[in-house]
């Protein structure tokens, strides 16, 4: 049965409009009788800004949310409840119960690389955890260091295929993994498009008495123009695009996409035609010409008048 919390917190967590979020005992009170579930505002000074910051709203959302909890109430409700947990857990939430129950051991001494740093990470902006449950500082009762929650769950989903040996619980990450690097490809093709794949500076040192930079040139004979000496070097991003792609293989040849293996394609299928009202199998387009050879053996045979000639289908193939 939900009920409403009445006393005040002695300590939560705030979160100010520069996205820092931190825990602490807060600084100011403001009463709130219209929140039956929870008659309290909390509000603390963030120690990085200096900005006063309000509680957490998902902070508030779970004071209101265990207020406004209920279950069942009759006997009858009870049963079904309970009713509920029978085949449960299955082995999907086992995973994830096992997941969720590992905080320690094993997993907080990897976790040690990635500390939680809210708000310093590139990954923090869309971050599931940031600005809720991802902290910096451990509360006073926590004997482990904290991590960063999105790179502890990364390695408990690496940890848990290896150990159960299905690699099918790492396609979602394989699959975001691809589309980045076709992204990143994708970026590659543009840079080079835009700025061409030769890409040309003038030719300079340094002169050592003056420490400025001398542009390299030259006077032509003729005109007596000076012409600056260039340097032409091939895009730098060609290679990595090149490597990238062998490696990957994504040449049209690694997918059948070359007039040659075009061409050998046609000829295993016998040039028969898949698509259509003509379509046929490759068993029957054997057949078919079977039937041809014995024709046309047929009418070698004829061209000989009244006579019976045998001729061999091997010669005739030879031709």
């Amino acid at each position: 049965m939900g009920k409403a919390r009445l006393e005040q917190l002695t300590s939560t967590h705030f979160r100010c409009l520069n996205g820092h979020v931190f825990e602490s005992a807060p600084d100011r009170v403001v009463d709130k009788p219209e929140w039956d579930w929870h008659p309290f505002e909390y509000f603390c000074k963030c120690p990085e800004c200096g900005d006063e910051a309000p509680q957490c709203s998902k902070r508030r959302g779970l004071l209101k949310a265990h207020a406004r909890a209920t279950g069942p109430r009759t006997a009858e409700g009870k049963a079904i409840s309970a009713a509920n947990l029978d085949g449960h857990p299955t082995p999907e939430e086992a995973q994830k119960t096992r997941f969720n129950a590992i905080t320690h051991g094993l997993t907080s001494k990897v976790a040690n690389f990635y500390p939680a740093k809210p708000g310093r990470y590139e990954r923090c902006n869309g971050c599931d955890y940031y600005g809720s449950e991802c902290i910096e500082d451990p509360p006073a009762n926590h004997s482990n260091p904290v991590s960063c929650l999105s790179r502890v769950e990364l390695f408990m989903q690496h940890r848990m295929a290896f150990e159960s040996g299905d690699a099918g619980m790492l396609a979602m990450l394989r699959s975001d993994t691809q589309a980045g690097l076709q992204a990143i490809i994708n970026d590659i093709i543009l840079d080079i498009a835009q700025r061409g794949v030769t890409l040309v500076a003038p030719e300079w040192k340094i002169n050592p008495q003056t420490g400025g930079v001398v542009i390299a040139d030259y006077t032509d004979r003729e005109s007596g123009q000076r012409h600056t000496i260039h340097e032409v070097k091939a895009h730098p991003l060609l290679k990595i695009l090149i490597d990238f792609i062998a490696k990957n293989n994504l040449s049209l040849e690694d997918m059948n996409m070359t007039p040659k293996v075009q061409e050998e394609n046609d000829i295993m299928k016998g040039f028969v035609d898949e698509t259509g009202e003509n379509a046929e199998s490759t068993r029957e387009y054997q057949q078919r010409m079977i039937d041809q050879n014995n024709a046309l053996m047929d009418l070698i045979g004829k061209s000989y008048g009244n006579k019976e000639t045998v001729i061999d289908a091997e010669v005739i193939e030879r031709g």
